[in-house]
C-alpha cells in the first residue's frame, strides 16, 4: 500500500507542476524564473486503507509582476517524519544575487557584469555565452515535469540505474562535448543523437538534481537498467483442461489449415494437448494466414539474443549491436529472446515445434542484454537505432523498467518517423504502474491475457496500455529444451508484433500510427484493463482488396506500355495483358467478355482465375471489355475493374490472294474477294484492299471494277463472242500486290434455276452430309458455272464443295451461289444437335424374379441428345424393357444375367450396355457397425431386431487424431423372409440425407464433417424397395476449457485468486473454440 501511495503522490505532483509551467519556467521568452519543487512524501501516520481520498497541499503559482521578488530562505528537505507546511505563495529558489525586477518586457540575458550562478558540487556548467535553444528549453521542461531527479533519488544505484553514467540528447558530437564539460564528465560515446557521459566526483542523483534546478546545465537522464520482466507464476488452469465430451465445433479456418498442410506443426495438431499454441485461436491466426503470413516484412527483436541454427527459426538473422566500441554478442544465454522470436515468426508447416503469428517474416535478432537478462537505456537505444538502420519495419521490446528518459523517447520518435512500429511489454508487476519503453509515446504497450481472455494476474496495466494479447503459458522455441512454455507480457508483446507484421505485409505503406489505429479499432473487446482489447489478426486484415489494374506489356522487351484502373487502353496484336492488384496471397478473377466475375461459397461462378499474362494475339482486331476483381484469403471480394482494350492488327503484310469466278457472263457483274495474310501466320492483319484492272481484251474496254468492293462489271457481247480482263488487289497497308487474276468473259445463257438436293437437314455433331447442286438456263439446259458455298454460322457447321461438317449444337444456313453473274442462289437450313460422347447406365445390381425397376442413363456432354432406344441384349425369356423400366419374368432362374443396351439415334453418338444378375428377393435389410473404427463412436442404438438405428460421432477426432475426421464403417446385409442372409450384398446402395453433416461411401463408410444430423440409408437395389435407416448425430468435441474466478487476484508473486474465510466466489468456464462453438456446454463441478 505504501508503495502504491508513493506512486500516486508523485504522479499527482507531476500533474500539478506541469500545470504551472506556462506561468513560470515557460512564461515568457528570455525570462528564466525558478521554482522550488517539493516532492510529497508519506508520513508515518498514513491514512487508513479504507480511505479513498487524501488531501495534498500544493503551492499555487504566483503571477509575474513589475515588483522585485523577495529572496527565499533555504529550507531543509522534508522527511517522512515531518512535512513542511506549504503556503499559497511560491517560494523562489535561493540564488547568489538578488533577483532583478521583472516587467512586462522581456528581461535581457545576463551580462558579463552579473556574476555567473555558482553550481553545487563544483560543476562548471555550460559556457557563460551558451544560450539554451527552444528545443533544449523544452527538454528541460520535460525533465522537470517527469521529476527525473526525484524519481532517480528513489531508485537504487547500480541496480536500477548505472553508476556514474548520464544520458543526454545532443544534435552533434560537439554539443555532446559541451554537455559533458558542463558536468565535469567524460564523453564516453555519441551515437545518432545519444550522448553517454561518465561522471567524475559527483553522483548521478546529485548531477540530475543540479540539472533540474539550473538552466546552466542541460537536460540529462540516468542510464536506467532495463530488466527482462520476471516470468509470471503459472496457475493450474492456465494449461487448459482437456475434455472429451460433445463440445466445440471445429473452426473451418483451423480445419482447412490442418487439412491443407502436408506436414503440420506438432504444437498445432492437437488442441486438447497441454502444449497447444492456443494464442492462434485467440487472435485468429488461421484465418489471417489465408491472407498473408507476413512475407516482405522484417521484425527486429531487442532481447537476450536468439539461438543459432534452431530448426524452427530458419528465417532469423543475428546482428551484433556495437555499444561504446564493443559488441554485445549474439547468443542467447537464457532462452528469452529465442522464445520471443518463435512467437513472432517460427516456421509453419515443417512438422516440428509450433508456428509464429507471422511465420513468413524475416527475423532480425539484436542482443542488448547481458547473460543475466539485464540491459540499459543506452544499449536499448543503440539496438533500436541499429534495427532502424538495418531496415526493420517492426521492433519488439519485451523488457523495460520504471524510469523515464527523454533520450529514449527521442530515439523512439526518430524510429517512428522512419516508419518503424515499436511494440513493448507493459511489465509483470501485477499492478497499475508505468514502465518504459511501453509507456513512451509512439510505442504500442501490450497487456497479457490468459486463456479466458481476462488480464493475466501478473500483467501490469493502466490507462496507457494500448492493446492486449495472449501471454499466459505460451509455448514457443527455446534453447534448452528446444521448446518450452513461458508466461508474461514478454510473450504477449511479440504476439502483437506478429499481428502488426501481418498488417504491414498487406499494407507496405502503412505508417506506425495507422498500424496502431488499425490494431486498436479491430481488437476484440473484453474485460477491464486491456487497453482497446485483444488484438485480432483476421479482423485487422478484414478489408476489401483494392481494385485491380489492367496493364499492357510489350511481350518482346517485357516493358510496361500503359496501365489503367478504368477507361480504354490500346494494345498491339502481339502485346500482353497483365492484371495487378491485391497482395501476393490474393487471387484475381477476370472476364474478357464484359461479364462480372463472381464467387460464391468458395467457388468461382463467373470468370476464371488470373495466374499468367494473357496473350492478345487471339483477340487482334477486337475490342475487349475486361472485368477483374481481387479476392483475399478471407473470401472477401474487392471492387470490380472495368476496362476496354482495343487490340490492333499486324502491320506486316506477307501476301494478298484473290478468289472469285474464272468465267463470267458478258454483261453481268462478278464478285471477287481478297485474302490478306501477314508475315506471321498467327497474326490477323488488316484486310482492306483496293482493286484495279491491269489488262483487258479489246471488246472488254468498257469493263470496270469497284475499287473498294471488288465488283467487276462487264459489257455485253454478241452471241459466241468471248473476251477477258485481268485484275489485282493491293493491300492498303504496306501496298502489297496480289498476283494477276484473269477472268474469261463469254456470251452464254445465264443460270435461270438453281436447286440443292435438300432444303433442310438435321444431323449431330461430328457428322458430315453431302449436298448436290443442279443449275439450268432459261431453256432448261443444264449448265455448270462455278459456284460459291458459304455458311451463315461457320461455328455451327462449315461447308466446302458441298460437304457439310457439323461442329456444334445450333442452326445455320448453307448457301450456294452461281458465279456466272446471274446472282442465282439456293439455300439449305442445317440443324445440328449435340451428339452423345459418353453414356452411363445406373440402376440395380441385381433383381429378383417377378420384379421391375427403372434404369437411368446419363449422357454427356451437357445438352447431348437423350432420346435413347432401350433393348434387352441377353437374358431370360420374357425379359423386357420399356423406356428404361426393366421387367424380370417370374420364372427367371437365380444367377442368370441380363444385359441391357441404351443407344442414341443413328449418328447421334455412342451407346452403352448394363449387366445385372437375377437374385433372391430381399425381405428386409440388416444394418450393423462393421470392423474397427479409428475412434469409437460416442454412442450406438439398435432396434429389437438388432439393426443399428443410431450413431453419435464427433465432427473431429480429439487428441492425436485431430487431423482426421471422425468416422464409422457401416455394414448392411439383405435378408430373406425367414431372416436368413442372402448372398447378395452387392445389391445394397448407401445414401446420406445431409452429406455436409455426414457423408457415406458406396461401401458404407460414414465420415462426420460438421455438427448436425444426417440419415444414412441402406437400400436394397433388387426391386423389393426394402431399406434400413441409421440416424447419425454429429457433435463437436471440446478441446480445452479455462477456469476463471471472480475472486481478486494476488499481486506481484502471488498470482492465485484470494478468498477470505467465510466468503464466496463465482467461477466462470470459458470453452476454447478451436473446433468451433461447443455443442454441449454442460459442466460437472466437483470439490
Amino acid at each position: 500500500m505504501e508503495y502504491g501511495k508513493r506512486i500516486i503522490a508523485i504522479l499527482l505532483t507531476a500533474a500539478l507542476i506541469i500545470g504551472t509551467l506556462p506561468l513560470t519556467a515557460l512564461a515568457e521568452e528570455g525570462t528564466e524564473p525558478t521554482q522550488t519543487i517539493t516532492e510529497p512524501v508519506e508520513t508515518a501516520s498514513a491514512p487508513a486503507a479504507s480511505e479513498t481520498t487524501a488531501e495534498i497541499s500544493v503551492p499555487e503559482p504566483t503571477e509575474t509582476t513589475g515588483e522585485s521578488q523577495p529572496e527565499a530562505t533555504v529550507e531543509t528537505a522534508p522527511t517522512e517524519e515531518s512535512i513542511p507546511e506549504t503556503t499559497g505563495e511560491t517560494v523562489p529558489e535561493t540564488t547568489a544575487e538578488t533577483v532583478p525586477e521583472t516587467t512586462g518586457e522581456t528581461v535581457p540575458e545576463t551580462t558579463a557584469e552579473t556574476e555567473p550562478e555558482t553550481l553545487p558540487y563544483g560543476l562548471p556548467g555550460l559556457p557563460e555565452d551558451y544560450v539554451l535553444s527552444e528545443e533544449e528549453r523544452t527538454d528541460k521542461a520535460d525533465m522537470i515535469s517527469h521529476q527525473v531527479a526525484q524519481q532517480t533519488a528513489a531508485l537504487t544505484e547500480g541496480e536500477q540505474y548505472e553508476k556514474d553514467v548520464l544520458l543526454v540528447w545532443a544534435e552533434s558530437e560537439e554539443t555532446a562535448e559541451i554537455y559533458a564539460a558542463a558536468f565535469s564528465a567524460e564523453l564516453l560515446s555519441w551515437q545518432e543523437g545519444m550522448g553517454t557521459l561518465g561522471l567524475q566526483g559527483v553522483s548521478v542523483a546529485d548531477a540530475l538534481a543540479a540539472a533540474q534546478e539550473s538552466d546552466r546545465l542541460p537536460a540529462a537522464y540516468p542510464n536506467h537498467i532495463a530488466l527482462l520482466p520476471p516470468e509470471e507464476t503459472e496457475t493450474a488452469e492456465d494449461s487448459g483442461i482437456a475434455l472429451f465430451s460433445a463440445d466445440v465445433p471445429q473452426t473451418q479456418t483451423w480445419r482447412s489449415w490442418l487439412d491443407g498442410t502436408e506436414n503440420p506443426d506438432a504444437l498445432l495438431k492437437d488442441p486438447t494437448a497441454y502444449n497447444y499454441q492456443y494464442m492462434h485461436d485467440t487472435v485468429d491466426s488461421y484465418a489471417a494466414w489465408g491472407v498473408t503470413t507476413g512475407k516482405g516484412v522484417t521484425v527486429a527483436i531487442l532481447d537476450s539474443g536468439v539461438m543459432e541454427n534452431h530448426e524452427d527459426l530458419p528465417n532469423v538473422t543475428r546482428m551484433e549491436v556495437s555499444y561504446q566500441g564493443d559488441s554485445l554478442g549474439l547468443d542467447d544465454a537464457i532462452g528469452h529472446g529465442t522464445h520471443v522470436a518463435g512467437i513472432i515468426g517460427a516456421a509453419m508447416g515443417n512438422g516440428v515445434g509450433g508456428a509464429g503469428i507471422a511465420p513468413g517474416v524475416k527475423l532480425l535478432s539484436l542482443r542488448i542484454t547481458n547473460d543475466q537478462g539485464s540491459s540499459t537505456d543506452s544499449k536499448l537505444i543503440c539496438g533500436l537505432q541499429a534495427a532502424v538502420e538495418a531496415g526493420a519495419q517492426i521492433v519488439n521490446i519485451s523488457l523495460g523498467g520504471p524510469g523515464y528518459s527523454a533520450v529514449f523517447q527521442k530515439a523512439v520518435n526518430e524510429a517512428t518517423e522512419a516508419g518503424v512500429t515499436v511494440v513493448a511489454a507493459m511489465g509483470n508487476d501485477g499492478t497499475n504502474c508505468l514502465n518504459y519503453p511501453a509507456g513512451y509515446d509512439n510505442v504500442i504497450g501490450v497487456v497479457s491475457v490468459d486463456r479466458t481472455g481476462s488480464r493475466a494476474s501478473g500483467s501490469t496495466y493502466g490507462t496507457w496500455a494500448d492493446v492486449a494479447a495472449p501471454g499466459a503459458v505460451i509455448w514457443s522455441t527455446h534453447t534448452t529444451p528446444r521448446y518450452w512454455r513461458k508466461s508474461g507480457t514478454s510473450m504477449a508483446s511479440p504476439v502483437v508484433a506478429g499481428v502488426a507484421a501481418l498488417y504491414q505485409s498487406v499494407h507496405p505503406e502503412a505508417t506506425p500510427a495507422q498500424i496502431t489505429a488499425r490494431l486498436k479499432a479491430t481488437a476484440t473487446k473484453g474485460g477491464s484493463n486491456l487497453g482497446a482489447g485483444i488484438v485480432n489478426a483476421a479482423a485487422a486484415l478484414s478489408e476489401k482488396p483494392g481494385t485491380p489494374a489492367a496493364e499492357i506489356w510489350d511481350s518482346e522487351t517485357d516493358k510496361l506500355l500503359s496501365q489503367s484502373t478504368g477507361g480504354t487502353l490500346s494494345a498491339s496484336w502481339d502485346g500482353q495483358l497483365r492484371l495487378t492488384g491485391g497482395t501476393e496471397d490474393d487471387y484475381l478473377l477476370y472476364t474478357l467478355d464484359g461479364k462480372t466475375p463472381g464467387i460464391r461459397e468458395g467457388k468461382v461462378t463467373s470468370g476464371q482465375r488470373y495466374n499468367a499474362p494473357i496473350s492478345l494475339t487471339p483477340y487482334a482486331g477486337q475490342t475487349l471489355t475486361v472485368k477483374a476483381m481481387a479476392v483475399n484469403g478471407l473470401g472477401m471480394a474487392g471492387s470490380v475493374l472495368t476496362c476496354r482494350i482495343q487490340v490492333g492488327k499486324d502491320t506486316e503484310i506477307g501476301s494478298v490472294t484473290v478468289s472469285g469466278p474464272t468465267e463470267l457472263l458478258a454483261g453481268k457483274t462478278g464478285e471477287f474477294h481478297a485474302q490478306v495474310a501477314g508475315l506471321n501466320p498467327e497474326a490477323p492483319v488488316e484486310q482492306a484492299v483496293t482493286w484495279h484492272l491491269t489488262g483487258w481484251s479489246d471488246n472488254m474496254a468498257r469493263a470496270s471494277i469497284h475499287a473498294s468492293t471488288g465488283k467487276l462489271t462487264t459489257p455485253k457481247l454478241s452471241a459466241g463472242d468471248e473476251g477477258w480482263v485481268e485484275l489485282i488487289a493491293i493491300s492498303k497497308n504496306r501496298q502489297i500486290y496480289s498476283s494477276i487474276f484473269r477472268v474469261t468473259v463469254k456470251a452464254l445463257n445465264p443460270v435461270k434455276k438453281i436447286s440443292l438436293s435438300a432444303r433442310k437437314i438435321s444431323c449431330y455433331t461430328g457428322n458430315t452430309v453431302d449436298l448436290d447442286v443442279t443449275m439450268s438456263d432459261f431453256k432448261g439446259n443444264e449448265v455448270t458455272p462455278e459456284v460459291l458455298w458459304s455458311s451463315s454460322k461457320p461455328q455451327v457447321a462449315t461447308v466446302a464443295d458441298g460437304v457439310i461438317t457439323a461442329l456444334a449444337k445450333g442452326s445455320t444456313t448453307i448457301t450456294c451461289k452461281a458465279l456466272d453473274g446471274s446472282g442465282k442462289t439456293a439455300k439449305c437450313t442445317v440443324t445440328v444437335a449435340q451428339g452423345v460422347e459418353g453414356l452411363t447406365i445406373t440402376g440395380l445390381a441385381s433383381m429378383a424374379p417377378g420384379t421391375s425397376a427403372a434404369l437411368k442413363a446419363q449422357v454427356s456432354p451437357k445438352g447431348a441428345v437423350n432420346r435413347l432406344t432401350w433393348s434387352v441384349v441377353d437374358g431370360p425369356a420374357g425379359t423386357r424393357i420399356t423406356n428404361g423400366k426393366l421387367y424380370v419374368p417370374k420364372d427367371a432362374e437365380i444367377g442368370e444375367t441380363i444385359t441391357i443396351s441404351a443407344q442414341p439415334p443413328a449418328g447421334g453418338g455412342v451407346g452403352a450396355e448394363y449387366i445385372l444378375t437375377v437374385a433372391p428377393k430381399c425381405a428386409s435389410v440388416h444394418t450393423y457397425l462393421a470392423g474397427e473404427t479409428g475412434y469409437a463412436p460416442l454412442s450406438e442404438s439398435y432396434d429389437r431386431k438388432g439393426n443399428l438405428t443410431g450413431l453419435s460421432l464427433y465432427s473431429v477426432q480429439p487428441g492425436e487424431y485431430s487431423k482426421q475426421k471422425d468416422s464409422a464403417p457401416l455394414g448392411a446385409t439383405p435378408l430373406d423372409a425367414g431372416g436368413d442372409y442372402l448372398d447378395n450384398e452387392n445389391c445394397i446402395q448407401w445414401s446420406s440425407s445431409n452429406p455436409s453433416v455426414a457423408s457415406v461411401t458406396e461401401n458404407g463408410f460414414v465420415q462426420a464433417h460438421k455438427a448436425g444430423t444426417a440419415k444414412i440409408t441402406a437400400a436394397a437395389q433388387d426391386g423389393s424397395g426394402k431399406k434400413q435407416t441409421v440416424t447419425v448425430k454429429v457433435t463437436n468435441p471440446v478441446s480445452t476449457i479455462a477456469l476463471g474466478s471472480s475472486a481478486p487476484l494476488g499481486r506481484m508473486l502471488i498470482s492465485y485468486p484470494l478468498l477470505a474465510a467465510g466468503k464466496s466466489v463465482r467461477h466462470k468456464v470459458t470453452f476454447a473454440e478451436t473446433y468451433g462453438k461447443p455443442t454441449n456446454q454442460k459442466i460437472t463441478w466437483s470439490w
